[in-house]
């Protein structure tokens, strides 16, 4: 995967046919390192911060750490869902 694009090999592979080791270790290389609390918080949480291999934007900044345990992280919560209901009409 990685290690073919650094080898000069030209094969490409996309996502959707990776296996699930593949993309494991694909996202994986994305991540410098993921840090736990010892013991879980009251709430349920357990994760600290995640690092990144590389910058990213968060709340308008530029970061490589994005600090889960900040008081307004789990407040600024912008993802929603939604329920659809798909039938087929004759």
């Amino acid at each position: 995967m990685l290690e073919d694009i650094e080898d000069g090999k030209d094969e490409v592979k996309l996502y959707s046919e990776f296996t699930d080791l593949e993309k494991k270790k694909f996202l994986g290389s994305f991540l410098k390192d993921i840090l736990i609390h010892d013991d879980e918080l009251e709430d349920g949480r357990f994760l600290k911060a995640i690092r990144f291999r590389f910058p990213v934007y968060y709340g308008g900044l530029e970061t490589e750490e994005i600090d889960l345990d900040s008081s307004n992280f789990w407040d600024k919560e912008t993802t929603g869902e939604t329920v659809v209901l798909l039938t087929i009409v004759n």
